[in-house]
């Protein structure tokens, strides 16, 4: 169950600005990373952090699995490319970082050098 619109805003303190502030620097691309947060937006800015980790973690996960089934068959180069397209494609810190951690252990798993 979300919470609506007012019951957010009632949620707006010191403290969870700190942290929606922190959650925009690692998910959002540097343009959100400059909102202001203050009581009248902190509801918005909230919904739009929701829609950034569903994005991405639906993202993530997709080229994942999909990088997952590549290597099942042998695919190491295409796996790694998969996720290096989404390492590109997403503004998100936190997700790029994922991505590159995965790339890496599947170089070392495949013992290949790596192919950036």
């Amino acid at each position: 169950m979300s919470l609506g619109e007012n019951e957010v805003k009632l949620e707006f303190t010191s403290e969870s600005k700190k942290i929606v502030l922190e959650l925009l620097e690692v998910l959002a691309d540097q343009s959100s990373q400059k909102i202001s947060v203050d009581a009248d937006n902190f509801p918005q800015v909230v919904a739009e952090l929701h829609e950034l980790m569903v994005l991405g973690s639906n993202e993530f996960g997709r080229a994942l699995l999909q990088a997952e089934d590549l290597l099942a068959t042998g695919n190491i180069h295409e796996a790694i490319a998969e996720l290096k397209d989404f390492r590109d494609w997403t503004p998100s810190k936190f997700y790029k970082d994922m991505a590159a951690n995965h790339i890496l252990r599947i170089e070392k798993r495949t013992r290949i050098g790596s192919t950036r």
